[in-house]
């Protein structure tokens, strides 16, 4: 076995980091291509309204959450009772747990998807229409994928057949084998 994990608040840290450097060229593209102000015109508009800005969180958390066990169910092929829901009280953060291990291939999908899905996507549809919200939405949702890049990261040298196990404390995963 071999531990590829690190702390909640080293993925959380670890997570800012890595997204970051997801997001920034995101940013500047749109910037550059849009114009200086077309970016904070949406993210005003998205967060003027702080109760309907919180809703759209805490409901794309639970969005996030779900993708994760889409794509293990589906990639995977795993049965949805393998998955647990639960809420992490001193991060603050949801989490999806599977409580089976997995090849890392599949593994990896279930990681990626909501990051893509809530968050490079919206960006891209940005990129392309030149709409601040869309853009302000899919960087906060690439900003918080960061503990799910920091997995992604923790897995580069584990090849795709490997079966890897969800850390039970932890950000990241146990390989087996």
């Amino acid at each position: 076995m071999q531990d590829r994990s690190v702390s909640v608040w080293g993925g959380i840290v670890g997570g800012l980091a890595a997204s970051s450097l997801v997001a920034a060229p995101l940013w500047f593209g749109f910037e550059a291509k849009w114009g200086a102000g077309r970016f904070a015109a949406g993210w005003w508009a998205l967060s003027e309204n702080v109760g309907r800005f919180a809703a759209i969180l805490v409901a794309s958390a639970v969005i996030h959450e779900l993708l994760h066990a889409i794509g293990w169910t589906v990639a995977g092929r795993k049965p949805w009772r393998t998955i647990r829901f639960g809420f992490h009280w001193f991060s603050l953060s949801p989490y999806a747990h599977l409580t089976v291990p997995m090849a890392a291939g599949p593994y990896r999908v279930g990681v990626v998807l909501p990051g893509v899905v809530l968050g490079l996507i919206p960006a891209i549809v940005a990129l392309v229409t030149g709409n601040g919200v869309w853009l302000a939405y899919g960087l906060t949702m690439i900003l918080a994928a960061g503990a799910d890049l920091v997995v992604l990261v923790l897995l580069l040298r584990v090849p795709g057949d490997r079966l890897v196990q969800d850390h039970p404390r932890r950000v990241g995963v146990v390989v087996l084998g």
